[in-house]
């Protein structure tokens, strides 16, 4: 039997779990904003380090991308919502279904922030 090639990615290549997290902001009852989030997955992920650049054009400042983080198909993801990986933040840039298929997502980010554990809890803090 042949062997079957991958096209542009396959399974193996999804070998980290990452988090995708929604940020909502709220006011308590002494009016002070509270930062919660609210993971939506926990899924496998594959994991690319790009060249992330700011760009400076005299006026405005473009912010490359610094992850790109493969993963199957999932509906809802947007870019509103971050990625948790390796106590790390990274808000999304950009997705992209590649082929328009609805096999793979490669989500476009750069990093944000990080986690700290508080008692024991990790909480995922210091958005920018």
């Amino acid at each position: 039997m042949a062997r079957r090639s991958c096209t542009k990615y396959c399974a193996s290549d999804l070998n980290k779990e990452i988090d995708i997290i929604k940020r909502t902001i709220e006011v308590d009852a002494i009016s002070y904003d509270v930062d919660l989030t609210t993971d939506l997955a926990n899924i496998p992920a594959g994991i690319k380090t790009l060249s992330g650049v700011s760009k400076f054009d005299g006026t405005n400042t473009e912010v490359r991308s610094s992850h790109r983080f493969v993963i199957r198909f999932i509906d809802g993801i947007e870019e509103d919502n971050s990625v948790f990986y390796d106590n790390r933040i990274f808000v999304i840039n950009q997705t992209i279904n590649l082929d328009e298929d609805n096999k793979w997502l490669e989500i476009y980010t750069t990093e944000r922030g990080v986690a700290v554990a508080v008692n024991g809890v990790t909480k995922k803090v210091n958005f920018t």
